[in-house]
């Protein structure tokens, strides 16, 4: 959630008139500032998205989209960098960031002089962004013998790309990449450049996300962000906000429906309303088992004791060249980050409040048929939702639509970005698994006493506390 004072949240609240500010950069000294009075009413549409589908899956990456209408035929504008903000006749002094992007589709109307535009944040170019050249040089750093961490890649990445990322620890951060590229593919340089894999920034940022168990979104600043469900620090909190400064009379809740303003949670008169919320009776069950692996034929690393809901990293190229140990300890981070979060999937229609964003936690009171049926009156009580996509609409009538889609029972997710290993390559490094779990089994029979003979042939009265390993020859 944006951080914005109490003083802020309350203007939308209120019947106050509100003003859209928009900027087009045409070049660096060329910028064009859209009047609030060009804008053509109740037009701007502004769709975010941590996940749109039901299958929960740690990676994101969804590029946030805003159309706008406006007067005037400005030429120009595809390919321009775009900028909006929001705020009322009282919070002039603090805007609120609504989208941070790139104009992509210029609309003209036939009989009207207006145009519809069409932006999307970074992470749409993303897509299209050739780091091939950028990437290699991070090969060779590896082929050096140098340490190359996730958080150093990460941190490279972001500004050879020239986009801020926001603060975060991430949990493999500090996990010491092997290799980036098969074995096989070290020669690439002798190969023609078309033959040459060609690499993308949003492949690699997907890999970051996922190694990390996050969803990775461009924010309303235009930094990279990562995001967590069940997670508050400073900028988050629960729907519609809590103002830091003031835990008890800074939470505001929605209207109860049929029975009118309440005062349970606080002393504040003023309460945002909702249209309507519909929900699933059943929560999202939380991931209890996290698998690490290069593909199906390759062994997993693995953390967590139960199986009932098993999430499956497949095919991370950060995990190129581990051993099955090292897939265990990034399993084990994952999973530290998302073991037993749950939601409801719901649907919302409510009051637009433009500092809420995705991945917030949002509360409403909603109908409870049980105790309503036993106490034979009507019971209404809070309940809490993850917003995973949200559709703001409008200016001075503002509207959200907030959801979270989600299966009851996923038992078993494969997320996968396609990195295969080298057959080979895997086939050795299986091997080598093999001989390094028999050291470690010797190892632990040493520590308890057992005996350990390298022997031509097995004895004829072996002897109960000695393991014996009998020689052979190879021809």
């Amino acid at each position: 959630m944006l951080k914005v004072s109490n003083a802020v949240k309350n203007e939308y609240f209120k019947n106050t008139t509100r003003y859209l500010n928009i900027s087009i950069s045409k070049s660096d000294t060329e910028v064009i500032n859209i009047s609030p009075y060009d804008i053509c009413q109740e037009s701007m549409v502004l769709k975010e998205r941590l996940l749109d589908k039901k299958s929960v899956e740690y990676v994101g990456c969804n590029a946030s989209v805003f159309k706008i209408t406006i007067n005037g035929l400005h030429k120009g504008l595809k390919g321009k960098k775009i900028e909006v903000f929001l705020h009322t006749e009282n919070t002039v002094g603090a805007p609120i960031p609504l989208f941070h992007g790139v104009v992509d589709d210029v609309k003209l109307q036939s009989n009207k002089k207006s145009i519809e535009i069409t932006a999307y944040d970074m992470m749409y170019s993303l897509a299209d962004e050739d780091v091939t050249s950028w990437f290699r040089t991070q090969v060779a750093y590896l082929k050096m013998g140098k340490k190359l961490t996730v958080k150093k890649f990460r941190n490279d990445l972001f500004v050879f790309l020239g986009i801020a990322q926001k603060k975060r620890t991430l949990a493999n951060d500090s996990f010491s990449i092997k290799q980036l590229v098969n074995m096989v593919d070290n020669n690439e340089d002798d190969a023609d450049e078309e033959e040459q894999e060609k690499i993308y920034a949003l492949d690699l940022i997907k890999a970051i996300c996922q190694i990390n168990g996050v969803f990775g979104v461009i924010n309303r600043n235009g930094e990279m962000d990562y995001r967590r469900l069940g997670v508050e620090d400073e900028d988050d909190g629960a729907y519609p906000g809590v103002d830091p400064d003031d835990k008890t009379n800074g939470l505001y809740l929605p209207f109860v429906p049929g029975i009118g303003v309440t005062d349970i949670i606080t002393d504040s008169t003023f309460y945002p309303s909702y249209k309507s919320v519909t929900y699933e009776d059943y929560d999202v069950h939380g991931i209890t088992k996290v698998y690490v692996r290069q593909s199906e034929d390759t062994k997993a690393g693995y953390a967590g004791a139960e199986k009932k809901y098993k999430y499956i990293v497949q095919g991370n190229r950060f995990t190129l060249g581990t051993t099955k140990e090292e897939k265990s300890e990034i399993a084990t981070a994952i999973l530290n980050k998302v073991q037993g979060v749950t939601y409801t999937p719901f649907s919302a229609e409510c009051t637009g409040l433009p500092y809420l964003e995705v991945g917030d936690p949002v509360q409403f009171y909603v109908y409870d048929f049980e105790q309503s049926d036993k106490q034979k009156k009507d019971v209404f009580v809070l309940k809490s939702f993850y917003v995973l996509s949200r559709t703001l609409k409008g200016i001075q009538s503002l509207t959200d639509t907030l959801t979270a889609q989600g299966e009851e029972k996923q038992r078993r997710f494969v997320s996968d970005l396609g990195v295969r290993e080298d057959v080979s390559t895997a086939s050795l490094k299986e091997k080598t698994d093999k001989q390094d779990e028999r050291i470690k089994s010797l190892e632990d029979a040493a520590e308890n006493g057992l005996k350990v003979e390298s022997v031509t042939a097995l004895p004829a009265l072996p002897d109960a506390n000695t393991i014996y390993l009998i020689q052979g020859t190879v021809g």
